[in-house]
């Protein structure tokens, strides 16, 4: 039986450790809570130090593949419950009323879990998609791109930087069957046309480097809805939306910043 580890933090919570990860660009296996320590689960030790203070163990593969899986559940934002699998025997559900996707939280950043990604899923909720394009800047493991699509856009285009996310991304969208998705590998530079929605769930640095080009794939009379901003730094995101054309509503969350602004329609 081979070996991974387990990095523990006592007194932190789930999305704590899960926001530091982020902000510290480490990506581990998975992440679990249990009383009142929150681990991180690694298939082999990273080299770089992790950001809260915290301790190494060493487990067999057999547990941790199964023991992170503890601390995750569903999560429901209005309309739509992302799910794992092992929470979801039903499988995805689509159609009309409540929608299910089902993720699997061991593919790539996207569970729903995230504070960034349930502001977008809410936000998402406030529009009218129907007829609507809808672009997916960072997609993940696709489960914003599925949600907007299930929820009435007529069709939905992702894009991801990263390859394992874009292969991820292209198993859920088959297990949901659901059409009018295209998904491609790279950054806004590989898209044409412009979006009625455009939504970039990306950390801050990339965000606000993007921040011109993501404004251009808005359609007149469009949506740019955008996460991944730590608070700290929402003036500056706000200062950035503003010189680039749009000017943007904040909500702050616990760590992170939802910006959301409307194009003009020409006059």
């Amino acid at each position: 039986m081979g070996m991974s580890w387990a990095y523990r933090v006592p007194g932190a919570t789930l999305d704590e450790l899960s926001d530091a990860l982020t902000i510290a660009g480490v990506e581990p296996a998975g992440i679990s809570e249990e009383t009142g320590v929150a681990t991180a689960w690694f298939a082999a030790r990273p080299d770089t130090a992790l950001p809260l203070d915290g301790s190494w163990e060493a487990v067999d593969d057999a547990d941790w593949s199964e023991e992170w899986k503890k601390g995750l559940d569903r999560v429901t934002v209005g309309r739509v419950t992302i799910a794992p699998p092992w929470l979801a025997p039903e499988g995805p559900q689509t159609g009309e009323g409540p929608i299910t996707i089902v993720i699997d939280p061991g593919m790539a950043f996207g569970t729903g879990h995230h504070e960034t990604t349930a502001g977008c899923l809410g936000a998402l909720q406030e529009l009218p998609l129907a007829g609507r394009h809808v672009i997916d800047v960072g997609t993940g493991t696709g489960v914003l791109a599925l949600a907007a699509r299930a929820l009435g856009a007529a069709r939905v285009t992702a894009i991801d930087n990263d390859q394992e996310a874009v292969d991820a991304a292209e198993v859920n969208i088959a297990a949901h069957g659901m059409d009018g998705i295209s998904l491609a590998l790279g950054s806004t530079d590989v898209l044409q046309g412009t979006g009625d929605v455009v939504l970039a769930n990306i950390i801050t640095d990339k965000l606000l480097a993007l921040l011109p080009s993501l404004v251009a794939l808005v359609a007149p009379g469009g949506t740019l809805i955008t996460s991944g901003i730590a608070v700290h730094r929402t003036e500056e995101a706000m200062a950035a939306f503003s010189a680039a054309g749009l000017e943007p509503v904040a909500r702050p969350g616990r760590e992170w910043t939802l910006l959301i602004a409307h194009a003009p329609l020409p006059r």
